[in-house]
Parts: C-alpha cells; structure tokens; sequence
C-alpha cells in the first residue's frame, strides 16, 4: 500500500487511508501490531466485521509518501473480491482520493 502527500507547499494535518481486505483472506493482527510499533502508521482499527482496515498518520510531510506492505492469511478457497481503497484528511471523508488495486 502507498500513500503520498501530493502536495509541494505544506504538509497535511491528520490522514485516513482505508485499505479494502479481500473477501478470502484474514488480517494478520501480529503484522499490523508489529507495523505501528515500527511507526509505519500512528493507528490503526479494523471495521466493518474484519473488512477494512483504517490507517492513521498524524501528519504527512511535503511530498512525503508511506510505502508498506500488508500480510494476511488465506482463509478461504476460490475467487476473491475486493473493494477499491481510499485516503482522505480525517474531517474530509466526502472528499476522499481513490487508488487502482
């Protein structure tokens, strides 16, 4: 997963980015423990009966962009789905910014 702060002339205030969980996997909670006592991320909850997975950073530096990787386990056989992910500033979630998977 990438995030970047897009912008050249300030830095970013409080950032949520919502990462999307494919339909035939599990979170790794151990990873992402391991991750945010690393300072990959400030927070993190999972939401929506283990279906997303909400990413906070305090702040975003100018042009500054996280780069990370998620782990999860296969839970089940066959097709997976999935969502499309996105990241906005916390008081902005009608604005948000979606990615390509």
């Amino acid at each position: 997963m990438k995030v970047t702060n897009t912008k050249s002339d300030g830095a970013l205030g409080m950032t949520v980015a919502i990462f999307r969980v494919p339909s035939c996997l599990e979170i790794n909670f151990n990873l992402l423990d391991e991750m945010k006592a690393n300072k990959v991320y400030d927070y993190y909850e999972v939401r929506n009966f283990n279906s997303d997975i909400a990413f906070y950073w305090r702040q975003f530096k100018n042009n500054e962009a996280k780069d990370f990787n998620l782990d999860f386990l296969q839970a089940f056989a066959g097709e997976c789905y999935q969502q499309p992910h996105n990241a906005y500033l916390y008081y902005n979630n009608d604005q948000p910014k979606w990615s390509k998977v």
